[in-house]
């Protein structure tokens, strides 16, 4: 009788040492780690949810895009022979800077 005990036992463990790295291998997967500058856009069904740190994220049930939402500088100008020349033929050097 406690032949079949320790039987289970053994059987229990190695079930164990088996699920336990398949979970954490698992888990290491899903989990979604967003770098500084980005944002995470996570779909999930209907709804979407944004992150900007890290967020559970299931392949095959949820959608994952990374958006950058770092600060860029769009430079426009019109400078010496492109310049803008008005109606009264008055010429302007111009230049727009963005940040967007």
């Amino acid at each position: 009788m406690n032949n079949i005990y320790i039987l289970q036992a053994i059987i229990q463990g190695g079930l164990l040492l088996v699920a336990l790295p398949i979970t954490i291998f698992f888990l290491y997967r899903c989990v979604a780690v967003v770098r500084p500058g980005q944002a995470l856009v996570i779909k999930k069904g209907s709804s979407a949810k944004v992150s900007f740190s890290h967020e559970l994220q299931i392949p095959g049930l949820h959608k994952a895009e990374y958006m950058d939402v770092t600060m860029k500088r769009l430079v426009i100008a019109r400078e010496g022979h492109k310049s803008a020349i008005f109606k009264d033929r008055f010429r302007a050097d111009l230049r727009f800077e963005l940040f967007v």
